[in-house]
C-alpha cells in the first residue's frame, strides 16, 4: 500500500508542473499579444492552470500525510 501511494505522489507532482509550465507558457504569450481578447483569454487560460496545479498539489499533500500515516 506504501508503494502505490508513493507513485500516486509522484503522479502528481508531475502533472502539477506541467500545469505549471502550462500557465507560464500562457502567461508568456499574453505579454507578447497585440490583440486585447488573445491576451484575456490567455490570460483566463494560465488561471484554469494554476487552479488544476493548486487542486493536485492540495490532493498530492493529502497523498503524503496518508503515506506519513502508513509509514
Amino acid at each position: 500500500m506504501q508503494r502505490s501511494v508513493s507513485n500516486r505522489g509522484l503522479l502528481l507532482m508531475r502533472r502539477v508542473d506541467e500545469y505549471r509550465r502550462f500557465a507560464a507558457e500562457c502567461l508568456k504569450m499574453a505579454q507578447t499579444g497585440e490583440d486585447e481578447q488573445r491576451r484575456s483569454i490567455l490570460l483566463q487560460m494560465a488561471q484554469g492552470w494554476l487552479a488544476l496545479a493548486q487542486k493536485d498539489g492540495t490532493i498530492r499533500d493529502r497523498a503524503d500525510g496518508e503515506e506519513d500515516e502508513i509509514g
